[in-house]
């Protein structure tokens, strides 16, 4: 009687506590970086590639190197479109970047250095270098591309990665496929993907809740751009974030590892070769808190570049008129001493300066159009390759192309144009070394010149 009389009360014990069940949690999205912040980060990716290019005699060729890069630099932004929730300008100045290949490790040519990034109005990324040019260009054209490739805004990642209601710790949910293959711009088997979030620990330091989340990703890719395979190729992912899930903190720590694999078949421009893919991307990230720093704000100006074959309309007010450059030029204005008359040249250099872009404009003050166009014609006439007659809004002007030759035998080309407008001249000169890879454009660049006329212009 005594032992069941126990039990009894026992049993009345423990159904009066009540039952606990697991913590949920609502996974938010850190916090944007606000305007005016400064945050530090540290980058460290592995790429080794083995993938190859097969063709009809199984003879191979590798598709790209292995390399390490190492980046440390501290993050400013600048200015934000909140409509759009994208950030149009922001500083980087690159305490370290460095890439090691082939055994061999080398510093990129903007460590050290101050780069401004700034979006156009068609949303692509511009790069500038604070001080003087970059000793190597195509350090910073790989850095143009890298900048341009997908871009996904908060509320799209959110939407895929995250679940749509609360998850307890060890619960996992189902990625959206079809948005992650749409925001890589990628063709995708979405039957044949599988991707998978989960929660893995949850903490809180200070106020802040910390959580770690874990995602495996399984994509069946059918295409790139011009290229399509058979079978698919398969691109397997694992990431691993810790970030304050309840968006009350910018810090952030990442890790992913991510595999390509498969022998697949394509066709390009009516070729058929294989590719034997087998490559491996590993990579790690952190990102500081964010800090006050009002001396990443005072940038001063400078030329801007975009992805090669980028051109952009510059428009310039108080020399009143338009033209297609690749990159924001690079002002300067020269006054004659004697005349006080100022020149002022705005020129896009490329390629180290073996090919340029450039307007100038100076007073005519009250000399004859006509004699003065006659004057330019003789001055870059003489000895030219070719000299054309223009016109530009009807008025008169020439075209002269000539060639120099250098003592390494480097062979200089320069397309100059010239127009006498009111009491204006406007010099045009697009300039070629044949030591340089970039293509020079000159018709796109010389045809694309407009003059801007005066609101109070009554003529």
């Amino acid at each position: 009687m005594r032992t069941s009389s126990y039990s009894a009360v026992l049993l009345l014990l423990l159904a009066s506590i009540p039952q606990l069940s697991a913590q949920t949690y609502t996974i938010k999205s850190m916090p944007p970086q606000q305007v005016g912040k400064s945050v530090t980060v540290r980058i460290v990716e592995d790429k080794t590639r083995k993938s190859k290019i097969l063709d009809v005699d199984g003879k191979a060729s590798d598709l790209g190197k292995s390399k390490l890069e190492d980046l440390v630099f501290t993050e400013t932004i600048l200015d934000r479109d909140d409509t759009k929730k994208k950030v149009t300008k922001f500083v980087r100045v690159y305490e370290k970047a460095k890439i090691t290949e082939a055994g061999k490790t080398r510093p990129l040519s903007y460590e050290g250095r101050t780069l401004v990034f700034e979006r156009s109005k068609d949303g692509v990324f511009f790069i500038g270098v604070v001080g003087k040019p970059l000793a190597d260009r195509s350090d910073l054209n790989e850095l143009i591309v890298e900048e341009n490739q997908v871009e996904v805004d908060q509320d799209t990642r959110e939407k895929a990665l995250f679940p749509s209601k609360p998850v307890a710790v060890g619960e996992t949910w189902k990625l959206d496929l079809k948005l992650i293959a749409e925001q890589m711009k990628l063709d995708c088997d979405i039957k044949a993907s599988q991707g998978e979030g989960k929660l893995v620990k949850v903490e809180m330091r200070g106020n802040s809740l910390i959580g770690v989340l874990e995602f495996t990703l399984k994509l069946a890719v059918m295409s790139f751009p011009d290229l399509k395979f058979l079978p698919a190729l398969i691109v397997v992912g694992k990431i691993t974030m810790e970030q304050a899930i309840d968006g009350s903190r910018s810090e952030s720590k990442k890790s992913s590892t991510m595999t390509m694999k498969g022998l697949v078949s394509t066709e390009s421009e009516g070729q058929k070769f294989k590719l034997d893919f087998d490559d491996l991307n590993l990579q790690s990230s952190g990102v500081s808190a964010e800090v006050d720093d009002a001396k990443s704000q005072k940038i001063p100006s400078v030329e801007m570049f975009g992805p090669p074959g980028t051109w952009i309309e510059y428009t310039s007010k108080e020399g009143q008129y338009s033209v297609l450059k690749p990159g924001t030029p690079k002002v300067t204005v020269k006054k004659d001493e004697k005349s006080g008359d100022e020149t002022v040249t705005a020129v896009v250099a490329l390629d180290n300066g073996q090919v340029s872009y450039t307007v100038a404009y100076y007073s005519a003050q009250k000399n004859d159009p006509k004699e003065l166009l006659a004057a330019f014609r003789k001055q870059f006439g003489e000895g030219a390759k070719k000299v054309t007659d223009v016109k530009l809004n009807g008025v008169d002007g020439i075209e002269v192309v000539s060639e120099t030759k250098t003592k390494g035998d480097i062979v200089i080309t320069n397309t100059i144009q010239v127009f006498v407008i009111d009491d204006r001249v406007y010099q045009l000169m697009a300039m070629n070394s044949s030591a340089a890879k970039e293509k020079l454009e000159v018709r796109k660049f010389l045809d694309s010149f407009k003059l801007i006329k005066k609101k109070d212009d009554k003529k």
